[in-house]
């Protein structure tokens, strides 16, 4: 007698095709029915590793997403970290540039002044209306 594997969760072609391989007298219909058995088993081995597959893929899919949707995330706070950033340094450097500027503007003034100052002396001195004394401590500061 031919043994015919049992399957779990049989559905009723592979049931049917059992039957007729217990009722079937000739062998070749009997080869026949086992090879058609054997294809079914197959396909049905095939549809469960085909749907697992599916599963799988579709999990892997959602973590994908998910990771994604985290990377852009990211990638949005991070933009703004660096729009924020550069912007606070835009504000920064205009303000110290607006304070070298009033800084240079001071020292040039000073600079006119002093030089302003120092042709006033030198004419006072040519005129002879400064002292020798202030005429040595003028010189001896430097000019």
């Amino acid at each position: 007698m031919i043994e015919i594997p049992e399957r779990r969760g049989v559905d009723e072609n592979h049931k049917d095709i059992r039957d007729l391989i217990l009722s079937t007298e000739a062998p070749k219909d009997k080869a026949m029915l086992l090879i058609l058995l054997k294809i079914s088993d197959n396909l049905e081995d095939n549809t469960a590793l085909t749907l697992g597959t599916k599963t799988a893929f579709e999990s892997h899919e959602e973590k994908e997403q998910k990771m994604l949707a985290k990377a852009t995330g990211a990638w949005w706070v991070l933009s703004g970290l660096m729009v924020m950033i550069i912007a606070v340094f835009a504000f920064w450097a205009k303000s110290g540039l607006e304070d070298f500027k009033i800084l240079s503007k001071t020292v040039q003034e000073h600079a006119i002044s002093i030089s302003d100052l120092r042709k006033d002396v030198h004419t006072l001195q040519e005129r002879n209306l400064i002292h020798d004394e202030s005429r040595k401590d003028y010189e001896t500061r430097g000019r």
